[in-house]
């Protein structure tokens, strides 16, 4: 499986740290969002889909398309019930809380319909 991050519309709430950095990339205490989330997850992040301004640095991979993949909004915090959360879910389903997109799980994804996945879930689970 293959684990994206991704800015949500949070980022904007961020100013002036994500300016900078994505908001995967945000220290909090020793370690960064993105160390904290492949630390429950116990693999590398594949990908951070950030702002166009930042992705020149920080999107390590180019590829456009992935398959398999859990799609997670970095301004989230993983904790063990949300891992086995994301873990249980199948295709298309989606995971919200206060109407946030937490995270999806979609078969194939194409970085440039980042926009539009919002509206291609079939199933979503409320925390």
């Amino acid at each position: 499986m293959n684990f994206i991050l991704y800015d949500g519309i949070e980022w904007k709430k961020l100013f002036p740290i994500t300016l900078t950095r994505p908001v995967s990339e945000i220290r909090l205490g020793l370690f960064s969002i993105k160390e904290r989330w492949e630390k429950y997850i116990g693999k590398n992040v594949n990908c951070v889909i950030t702002q166009p301004f930042l992705s020149e640095k920080y999107s390590k991979k180019k590829y456009s398309f992935f398959e398999n993949i859990l799609l997670i909004n970095s301004s989230f915090l993983p904790n063990e019930e949300l891992i086995q959360i994301l873990f249980s879910l199948k295709e298309n389903e989606t995971i919200f809380f206060n109407e946030k997109m937490i995270a999806i799980k979609k078969k194939f994804f194409s970085i440039k319909k980042i926009f539009f996945l919002f509206q291609e879930y079939t199933k979503k689970r409320i925390m």
